[in-house]
């Protein structure tokens, strides 16, 4: 059975591979100017996960 923070970091982690999928399938990667919402979305989720793996004290590889 998963914890509250395991089922938290799989979400995260699925919320980033879809972001990354994203920007994957652009021909070019958008500048920050043309996607901010995206650059700062994908800051969020690193910052939550991060913070997620600290608090647990659970050392787990950053997606």
């Amino acid at each position: 059975m998963l914890s509250e923070a395991e089922r938290e970091a799989q979400r995260l982690q699925l919320e980033m591979a879809e972001l990354r999928k994203r920007l994957e399938e652009c021909e070019r990667l958008p500048t920050y100017e043309e996607a901010p919402e995206v650059y700062q979305r994908l800051d969020e989720l690193v910052v939550a996960y991060l913070r997620l793996q600290m608090e647990s004290g659970e050392i787990c590889p950053t997606p």
